[in-house]
């Protein structure tokens, strides 16, 4: 996790606005700052409860038996964000993806879906576990302080207590983290230097569905993935064919799963092919015309000599037009 500038909220968290173009909803952008506060602390995903565990009795000397061996008070997010199960359900589909089994998470061939968080449930464990879409919601960040939306320094100062939540063992399930997206880091840390170390291309073509917005998240999604420049407009002529085939809910998501698939190596083009071929062979064609428009331009005479072969009368009126400005 690379951009924790939502981190730095919990006891108190504000609305922030213009985290809805992604969060979807108020109760969004709510749940996604407290979520970044989380993540900055165990980047590579972490178990919370939903809801208060009961006690499962008491024990012949009258002690509480807890409900469940990691839970303890506090540990769960309706008591954390004051709120009803349904309600943080409701929040985190603003956000994310729930899988409602491990089977399921592991089968999926992108876990987030587009999204910028997901969950599963381990029934064995009986426990709820959360990833966050690094490269996704960092290029979302990344725009988002970059646009001056946002102002503020990071304390070092936060408690990193976290109460009875422990960390996910790093080997346990191991095959998770070969499926997740491993964070990509930049040379760019802040607002400032992103406008010196990111790469910046022009002339990039995107779908004509898109937005404006959408376009420089796309660029942002680009700029943080360490792809290199050279299949950045290849994986665009992919969403576009894609886009020209169905309907594309989110570019910016379907986009950052084939930027990872091509980062990874795993990417092989299908719909962009056509596209590609289409704008190359334009390319060709304009370079024809421009060639044979040279040409001509290298044959044809000079305006006096053109001037010269006409009768008297037209040539006269013709240098006159000229030197009025009426012709070019």
């Amino acid at each position: 996790m690379r951009n924790r500038v939502l981190s730095i909220f919990q006891a108190v968290i504000p609305y922030v606005k213009e985290l809805r173009s992604m969060a979807g909803s108020m109760e969004g952008c709510i749940l996604m700052q407290q979520l970044d506060y989380w993540f900055a602390i165990k980047p590579d995903g972490f178990y919370k409860f939903l809801e208060p565990v009961k006690p499962k009795g008491k024990d012949a000397q009258g002690n509480l038996i807890p409900g469940h061996r990691l839970y303890r008070p506090g540990d769960s997010w309706c008591e954390e964000l004051n709120c009803t199960p349904h309600e943080f359900r409701r929040m985190f589909d603003a956000v994310g993806v729930r899988w409602n089994s491990k089977r399921e998470f592991m089968n999926a061939d992108d876990p987030f879906v587009g999204r910028g968080y997901c969950s599963y449930v381990d029934r064995k464990e009986n426990l709820t576990h959360y990833f966050r879409n690094h490269v996704f919601v960092d290029a979302f960040l990344d725009q988002f302080v970059a646009d001056g939306a946002i102002n503020l320094s990071i304390s070092g100062k936060r408690s990193t207590d976290i109460g009875g939540l422990k960390p996910q063992s790093s080997q346990k399930p191991t095959s998770i983290e070969q499926r997740l997206p491993s964070e990509i880091n930049t040379t760019t840390t802040n607002a400032s230097s992103q406008k010196e170390s990111h790469v910046v291309v022009s002339d990039l073509i995107f779908p004509t569905q898109t937005s404006h917005a959408e376009r420089k998240s796309i660029q942002a999604v680009l700029e943080s993935s360490g792809m290199d420049v050279s299949k950045w407009q290849e994986v665009l002529d992919e969403l576009t064919g894609a886009m020209l085939n169905r309907t594309i809910a989110n570019p910016v998501g379907f986009l950052r799963g084939i930027a990872e698939r091509a980062i990874s190596g795993t990417f092989a083009p299908e719909r962009g092919i056509a596209i590609t071929q289409k704008r190359m062979a334009e390319a060709v064609r304009s370079q024809e015309v421009a060639a044979t428009e040279k040409r001509f331009n290298e044959k044809s005479l000079p305006i006096d000599a053109v001037l010269a072969r006409l009768p008297a009368a037209t040539s006269a009126f013709l240098s006159r037009k000229i030197g009025d400005g009426g012709l070019t």
